[in-house]
C-alpha cells in the first residue's frame, strides 16, 4: 500500500464541511469522515464498523448505506472487512 500524506485535520475539515455545504454528504458521513482521518493520522489503524455506528448513532443497516456510499466516492477504503480508513 502506497503511504500518503494526509491534510491537516483543520484544511480536512474544512473540504469535508464545504462538500457538507454543497450537498455532496450527508451530515453522518461528515462525522464517519471526521472519526476515520482522527484514526489515520493519530493511530494509523483503520475503524471498525461498530465504532463508526455507535459515532453516527444509526441503525447497523443505515449506518451500512453511509459507509457504503463514502466506499463508493472512494472517500474511505476498507483495508478488510468491518474496518475503515481514509482513501
Amino acid at each position: 500500500m502506497a503511504i500518503i500524506k494526509l491534510p491537516s485535520y483543520t484544511d480536512y475539515m474544512k473540504a469535508v464541511q464545504q462538500a457538507r455545504y454543497d450537498g455532496k454528504i450527508t451530515h453522518t458521513q461528515l462525522i464517519i469522515l471526521r472519526n476515520c482521518h482522527k484514526a489515520s493520522v493519530r493511530r494509523g489503524e483503520p475503524l471498525h464498523f461498530n465504532y463508526l455506528q455507535k459515532a453516527t448513532s444509526q441503525t447497523k443497516e443505515e449506518c451500512k448505506w453511509e459507509i457504503n456510499d463514502l466506499l463508493r466516492l472512494g472517500a474511505i477504503q476498507s483495508p478488510k472487512p468491518n474496518f475503515y480508513w481514509l482513501g
